[in-house]
């Protein structure tokens, strides 16, 4: 091979190491808001993990999840199942946190309204597997949260 050639092998391989490397993978989800908007933010939580609602005083924490019947991953089924997400709105009051009930499954209520903010679940993951359920302490959601 020429030098040509050489010079032009060493530049793809450069090229693709760094499209590795830009690349995520394996990190923690994060556990603070992300802005999506000036009057709503995107939150994502692992279980039992909280974060501020900005500009509101109110606090939401992801207490778990209820009721996965999800159609596992490498199953066939016959619906595609739901599953519950259970948070709690705490304000800074300290008063009585409010409990909110979101579905994974659009035909049910995806979105409630709880210390003056609403709560839309965008997704929740990780999908059951066809042998083996999801540990209780394993899941992540995603909230979006509009005042």
């Amino acid at each position: 091979m020429d030098d040509n050639g050489d010079v032009g092998a060493v530049l793809v391989l450069l090229l693709l190491s760094a499209a590795c490397l830009a690349t995520p993978g394996g990190t923690d989800p994060p556990t603070v808001p992300t802005a999506v908007s000036q009057d709503a933010q995107e939150i994502e939580l692992r279980v039992g993990g909280s974060a501020p609602v900005h500009g509101t005083g109110a606090t939401v924490r992801f207490d778990g999840v209820s009721d996965d019947s999800r159609c596992p991953r490498g199953a066939t089924c016959v619906w595609e199942g739901d599953a519950i997400v259970e948070l709690s709105v705490s304000g800074e009051g300290g008063g009585s946190p409010e409990t909110v009930r979101l579905h994974a499954n659009a035909r049910f209520s995806q979105q409630a309204r709880a210390l003056g903010v609403t709560l839309t679940l965008v997704r929740l993951e990780p999908l059951p597997e066809a042998d083996r359920p999801v540990p209780p302490g394993a899941y992540t959601a995603a909230i979006r949260v509009t005042r």
